[in-house]
């Protein structure tokens, strides 16, 4: 299986253990800053590309290669498929990636290398 997501459509939708609570510019210069950082212009889609799959429809894993930036890496994603949606997720460590973790307010603000990207997806029939 191949997926492919467009760069820009990522948002950061909860922040845990920071100094302050994010809000929603907090957000926003996040998003921008983002974009700016994994050059999203020369860089628009996020590939994953799955190698082995395992478990059943209630409970899978996908081992596969996910590409940012160019940069292909193993990464392991978690999911089932209920009441006909695919959700999961994965954890992404950003470095392995090239990419430098956001930080702002001289260092008051800012995500862990390590985040988690979840999905949730309708299954709609074919045709």
């Amino acid at each position: 299986m191949t997926i492919q997501v467009d760069a820009e459509s990522f948002h950061v939708r909860q922040g845990t253990g920071g100094v302050k609570p994010l809000t929603d510019p907090d957000r926003a210069a996040i998003s921008k800053t983002l974009k700016q950082v994994r050059h999203t212009a020369q860089h628009p889609t996020i590939t994953f590309r799955s190698r082995r799959v395992e478990g059943s429809v209630g409970s899978f894993t996908l081992d596969g290669e996910l590409t940012i930036m160019g940069v292909p890496r193993p990464v392991t994603v978690q999911g089932g498929v209920t009441d006909g949606r695919v959700v999961g997720g994965a954890s992404v460590v950003q470095s392995r990636w090239g990419i430098r973790p956001y930080s702002a307010f001289f260092g008051a603000l800012r995500l862990s290398d390590e985040v988690k990207v979840d999905f949730d997806v309708a299954l709609t029939p074919d045709g």
